[in-house]
């Protein structure tokens, strides 16, 4: 039996996932101007996306101090541009991001699988400190991409738990990935997070639970992916409000 996600002091449920709201804000600015909504939001989890922040070199030295300020468990993530983020990918900044992250209370680091192999040291930092490491892969060209053997691979990684987003061509598309992710889940206790982008995908966010994908994102101020839903809507849709 797959083991329940489990971020911080929340946990998935069997018959729901956990739900993250992405923070976007570019400086110390918007953090003050919108944090208060994300603490009070019905939102399990914080995705607080680093590489949204307009100074990262600045961020490093604020990055204590800020994250006491937050009410909920937080998930950070530096999404690369070549994974649809905001930054590209330093080696260094990445690392002595996430080694502060990690450090200074953080539930959860979401960590590129195509990047895990230069930051071995901040893996075995995060498991040192009870951090959940969760490897993630983008995938914007399907069209030569086999899901399940994808997640067959990804789950023998160090990570604690995988995920998985792309962007489908068809419905097919999120057919086949929604299958994937309950024949992967069936054969590994590692918690999955699948996501079908753009709006062929939404079916993904809001019942990809029913096929074993254990975490959704929806958006609070801004989406963060194509196809993102509100959080009220993905609420509603599992019953919660």
């Amino acid at each position: 039996m797959r083991e329940l996600l489990k971020i911080g002091a929340v946990s998935a449920e069997q018959t729901r996932p956990l739900v993250a709201v992405p923070f976007q804000v570019k400086d110390e600015r918007d953090f003050d101007e919108q944090l208060n909504q994300y603490n009070q939001s019905q939102a399990d989890v914080i995705e607080w996306r680093l590489d949204c922040w307009t100074e990262l070199n600045q961020l490093m030295a604020e990055l204590p101090i800020l994250l006491q300020r937050f009410e909920k468990p937080i998930l950070v993530t530096y999404r690369t541009a070549s994974e649809g983020g905001q930054a590209e990918y330093k080696a260094d900044v990445y690392r002595k991001l996430y080694t502060v992250a990690i450090q200074n209370g953080v539930s959860a680091v979401d960590i590129e699988l195509e990047h895990l192999a230069d930051v071995d040291a901040v893996v075995k930092l995060a498991k040192q400190y009870k951090v959940m490491t969760i490897g993630s892969k983008h995938v914007f060209n399907v069209s030569d991409f086999t899901v399940e053997q994808y997640l067959e691979a990804a789950v023998s990684e160090t990570v604690d738990a995988v995920k998985l987003a792309i962007l489908p061509n068809t419905p097919t598309d999120v057919d086949e990935l929604l299958q994937a992710t309950e024949q992967v889940s069936l054969r590994t206790k590692k918690p999955l997070i699948t996501i079908a982008m753009g709006l062929l995908g939404q079916k993904s966010r809001l019942d990809g639970w029913r096929y074993g994908s254990q975490l959704t994102f929806a958006s609070l101020v801004d989406q963060s992916a194509p196809g993102q839903l509100d959080l009220k809507t993905v609420l509603q849709h599992l019953n919660v409000i």
